[in-house]
């Protein structure tokens, strides 16, 4: 049977800024499966420092939730790292027993960066490189096994990399590199199946990021020792973004993958049939853990003029799969976040549901939407009681200022630093600065 959109109930829940006050943008956010807890990463500019010398611009701040995504609680600094000039690009999961694992970039030199917390992201074990023997890395991707004892995080020199713990993230391997091809490449997604078997999706360009796109699903069975790489597909090269200080290869394809069991997979992402046209929104699945795909389904609503960009997706098991993407079929400075839902391993999709809902609230946004992704990517997770809980970046521009938006449980935020809790956080919207 073919690949089907069926209809489905619209969304009853407004989008809400995480900090109405701060630069923020690229967050993440993740769900402990057994207890209420969900866990957001933001990355911040021009916040009040972590330390009073050499500290973070930009800097990764933690804010945890206790009932499911509906409250967090005052911000943290995920870590001081004095001496580190900027961090970027934040991951987090949680394990089924409740650890919290994150990892992010201390500039591209050390580089990725790996910690963890037992005790519901209140302490943080001292910051481990996992990358120091590479001239520099970028872009990390982390996954855990469901029990947290596998840890696996993906990045990129240039090349692809991959990495794995199995004494719960004590020790690392040496990189493994996954490519002999001179592209450059970009991981995205990953998901750890029942059966142990480890999938990344990425992204491919040349060096200069003209040409075609390769779709990549990288996969080890044997715990990082050895990965095999499938090409998935080629799109065509990516639009131009005209945004002030925006690179080349920003609104090029990104590459999700979620899972729902050991042999169901789905890879979302989004490419161009043409170079430098408008990207659609695809969808492939596998039933076979990975070895063969389906073609590819158009996901996406939106007319073929709108350009889609930027997807997530999150698998919570017995066939349960959730994505959002974006796309500007209301104009090209009214970007939106789109949701749908698959129940039986994406063989079929829920109507699309608008998130990014909210009519205004900042002044790059309007009831048709916002200016630009802030960032090239959000979070989405699942909470203990099943509920979707999604954030993402907005902004007026790639350089912004911009903020991380959220939809979940009728989320709120207590707007005060956890270093200064006696008062609220007051910072203004900062320049973004350079990415």
């Amino acid at each position: 049977m073919a690949d089907k959109v069926s209809a489905a109930p619209a969304a009853q829940l407004v989008e809400r800024v995480f900090n109405a006050h701060t630069d923020d943008w690229e967050p993440t956010v993740a769900a402990d499966p057994g207890a209420p807890y969900v866990y957001l990463l933001t990355t911040r500019y021009g916040g009040t420092p972590a330390c009073r010398k050499k500290c973070p611009d930009p800097a990764i701040i933690l804010a945890v939730s206790s009932d499911g995504g509906t409250t967090f609680g005052p911000e943290h600094y995920l870590c001081v790292c004095r001496g580190i000039a900027a961090q970027n690009d934040p991951q987090i999961a949680v394990a089924n027993d409740g650890t919290v694992y994150a990892a992010w970039l201390n500039g591209f030199v050390p580089g990725v960066m790996f910690s963890k917390s037992t005790d519901h992201g209140r302490t943080w074990t001292v910051p481990q490189a996992v990358a120091l023997d590479l001239e520099f890395s970028d872009k990390p991707i982390l996954v855990i096994s469901p029990s947290g004892r596998d840890v696996y995080i993906a990045f990129n020199a240039s090349d692809s990399y991959m990495v794995a713990s199995h004494d719960r993230g004590a020790t690392f391997s040496a990189p493994v590199r996954t490519n002999n091809d001179g592209r450059y490449y970009f991981a995205d997604g990953g998901y750890v199946a029942p059966n142990g078997v480890v999938t990344f999706s990425e992204a491919s360009y040349t060096q200069t990021s003209t040409g075609p796109v390769f779709i990549h699903a990288m996969q080890s069975g044997d715990g990082g020792r050895s990965w095999r790489s499938t090409l998935v597909d080629v799109v065509a090269e990516q639009p131009d973004c005209t945004s002030e200080g925006c690179p080349s290869d920003f609104l090029g394809p990104a590459v999700a993958v979620g899972g729902s069991g050991s042999n169901h997979l789905v890879l979302i992402y989004n490419g161009a049939v043409a170079p430098k046209q408008p990207q659609h929104i695809f969808v492939r699945r596998s039933t076979d853990g990975g070895v063969s795909w389906s073609p590819r389904t158009d996901l996406s609503a939106a007319p073929t003029s709108a350009n889609g960009a930027f997807p997530a997706a999150v698998g919570s098991g017995a066939g349960d799969l959730r994505v959002w993407y974006m796309d500007d079929r209301n104009g090209p400075s009214a970007w939106n976040v789109w949701f749908r839902r698959s129940q039986d391993g994406g063989r079929t999709w829920s109507a699309e549901t608008r998130l990014s809902n909210a009519t205004g609230g900042a002044p790059y946004k309007t009831p048709t939407g916002f200016a630009l992704p802030y960032g090239d990517y959000g979070g989405l997770a699942v909470n203990s009681a099943g509920s979707t809980v999604a954030i993402w970046g907005e902004g007026p521009s790639y350089v912004g200022p911009g903020g991380s938006w959220m939809i979940g449980t009728g989320v709120t935020h207590t707007d005060v630093f956890a270093t200064t809790p006696a008062a609220p956080n007051t910072d203004g919207l900062a320049g973004a600065g350079t990415r």
